[in-house]
């Protein structure tokens, strides 16, 4: 002991004792609380930004402007082309809308009247009518007519040959935007059509089905010729 108090290796080995009893103990103590307070802050932050996500599906109010409910109101088109037959005048209807669709042109609408073509027409006849449009095709009314003129039809006659088979006699007026006369002609078109037989106990909500097979359509008259 004496050596090591003289060679004064004795302090030295105290004062590590010192530190580690009594002063590393309190520096971990401030070191871990350090810690702990900073562990408490990151996880409470944690939970406000996960709490300000909910709820993920947030209602937003905002006002917008509508037209006036009755703009919408469904048009009602009597079914008495026929006195005494009530499935030929709903055919007449079908025809006359599948005739002014098919044939007249706007370019604005030339989407709603391809959908209504290929919801009314089979495959075949639908892809016909698809090349007839097509820019392929030297014919077609979109490279004659483009955004700057229309084409009008005005369904003149419907005559049944049978039950399924009809002619059609129409006229054709194409003009421009600024009134010029394009095009002024009669047709006449040979269609076959299949639709289902009407049965007045269906529920309001039944599908009904009208489908063009088979179209024909030739030049009767052109009225700008000299």
């Amino acid at each position: 002991m004496r050596k090591l108090i003289e060679s004064g290796e004795y302090y030295k080995q105290a004062r590590i004792w010192y530190n580690q009893e009594f002063l590393l103990p309190f520096s971990m103590r401030s070191i871990y609380a350090i810690l702990f307070s900073v562990l408490v802050i990151l996880t409470a932050t944690l939970a406000l930004n996960i709490k300000s996500l909910f709820p993920l599906n947030k209602s937003i109010r905002y006002a917008i402007f509508v037209d006036d409910a009755t703009d919408y109101a469904a048009s009602i088109t009597p079914a008495e082309f026929y006195k005494d037959d009530t499935e030929k005048s709903i055919a007449h209807i079908f025809l006359t809308t599948y005739v002014e669709r098919r044939e007249g042109y706007n370019y604005d609408t030339l989407g709603d009247r391809m959908l209504y073509v290929q919801s009314t027409s089979t495959k075949v006849l639908y892809n016909k009518y698809n090349n007839y449009l097509s820019l392929d095709n030297p014919d077609s009314p979109v490279l004659r007519l483009q955004r700057y003129a229309t084409r009008k039809i005005e369904v003149q006659s419907i005559n049944f040959t049978s039950d399924d088979e009809v002619v059609v006699k129409f006229h054709a007026i194409s003009t421009e935007n600024n009134g010029k006369i394009l095009e002024d002609t009669n047709w006449e078109a040979n269609i076959s059509f299949l639709m289902d037989k009407l049965n007045v106990n269906a529920r309001t909500d039944s599908p009904f089905n009208f489908t063009v097979s088979d179209y024909k359509v030739n030049l009767i008259r052109d009225n700008n010729a000299k």
